[in-house]
């Protein structure tokens, strides 16, 4: 099945041949494949910071999943923040239009 455009903000890798090393990762770099990325790259990388803060504290393991904290709120509702923006800027890009209460993509 093939996409007649582009679908911007979206990892998709080629199927693996001789020639596909550089075709890969190419279009990530290109202008068009999105708008703004430093901000969404720059939060994604101080909440990963933040999340190996979290584990010299608080090791991810079943014994301790109801370890609470108000640092661990922060970061999840930080996390949730920052998911929902990336999922409307891939919207976004990639021609969704809004029309009452409905969400139409237009391919």
């Amino acid at each position: 099945m093939s996409f007649s455009k582009p679908f911007h903000r979206n990892y998709r890798p080629l199927k693996q041949s001789p020639n596909s090393g550089y075709s890969s990762w190419a279009y990530i770099v290109d202008h068009q494949y999105s708008a703004n990325p430093e901000y969404y790259t720059r939060a994604f990388s101080i909440i990963q910071q933040d999340i190996l803060k979290l584990f010299e504290f608080v090791e991810p393991s079943d014994t301790n999943n109801s370890t609470y904290s108000f640092r661990i709120h922060e970061l999840l509702t930080r996390i949730c923040i920052e998911v929902e923006a990336n999922f409307k800027a891939i919207l976004r890009e990639n021609v969704l239009k809004i029309v009452g209460t409905y969400m139409i993509f237009l391919l």
